[in-house]
């Protein structure tokens, strides 16, 4: 007996409704070459910045120029190898905000522990210094621009300022300054924050 038209109507539709079905269930893969969605040009790593904060106002952040860098120095005993000198330095600024900032830190003694990240008091002290000190090195201290002025600390001036170094690799560096420190112009005190992310330039671990 063959099938009326009504049978073959009902068939047609059943096999249409799993052709849908099945297609709907079918994942849709990304052309080559696509991230699925990501946004074109993402960068897959952080660009230099540099933030400068003078009495609460703030100039930045924005980007730091190429010639922006840091230094990390230890020094060995050439007999044990202990560390008998850490030292810290960092020059940044930024053209479009019209900043730029020094940072300058050591710690010395046989066997002292040598910089990384953490955070660290200045206190300029002759003995050897506690885990969280750090004095300016010698002749360069903290410093902070903006384009309504500048203030910079020295030697024991430097006391009662904070370095924290947030993230650090043989690459690059990030982290902040921190202190109470006089205008270059007068006696005039500003509360200064200097935030930095910059390549490590120099890394002698």
């Amino acid at each position: 007996m063959r099938p009326s038209l009504t049978m073959k109507t009902a068939s047609l539709r059943r096999l249409t409704l799993l052709l849908l079905t099945a297609s709907s269930c079918t994942p849709v893969t990304p052309p080559a070459g696509s991230d699925g969605g990501a946004r074109d040009g993402a960068p897959t790593s952080a660009a230099p910045m540099l933030e400068v904060i003078v009495n609460g106002v703030h100039y930045g952040p924005s980007p730091a120029t190429a010639s922006s860098g840091a230094r990390l120095v230890n020094t060995h005993d050439p007999q044990t190898g202990q560390v008998t000198s850490s030292a810290f330095s960092l020059t940044a600024s930024s053209a479009e905000a019209g900043t730029s900032c020094g940072v300058s830190a050591q710690r010395s003694g046989l066997g002292v522990m040598p910089l990384g990240q953490g955070t660290y008091s200045f206190a300029v002290q002759s003995v050897r210094p506690n885990l969280n000190t750090v004095s300016p090195i010698d002749g360069e201290g903290e410093s902070a621009t903006v384009p309504q002025g500048s203030w910079r600390c020295t030697d024991a001036g430097c006391n009662g300022s904070s370095l924290a170094i947030t993230r650090m690799d043989p690459s690059e560096v990030e982290g902040y300054i921190t202190g109470t420190w006089p205008a270059a112009s007068s006696s005039a005190l500003a509360q200064v924050v200097c935030s930095f992310r910059v390549p490590l330039t120099t890394y002698v671990p």
